[in-house]
């Protein structure tokens, strides 16, 4: 998984810190909204759209630790 929706306050705590990864055109570009959304897909494979300023890179979370 690519990504950690972090959730915010009223985010329901079954989709706080889940693992996702996004979901992707067929050029390679992630799909993303004019308001800052993006689609997603979880572990158990359900898409949601999800504000895209509360999701975190796996990559760089290693990283810091």
């Amino acid at each position: 998984m690519e990504y950690i929706y972090l959730g915010d306050r009223w985010t329901s705590p079954e989709f706080c810190h889940i693992k996702c990864d996004a979901v992707r055109r067929s050029d390679g570009k992630c799909i993303r909204g004019k308001k800052g959304t993006m689609l997603v897909m979880t572990e158990q494979g359900k898409k949601l759209v999800v504000i895209a300023r509360l999701l975190r890179r796996q990559d760089k979370l290693v990283n810091k630790k």
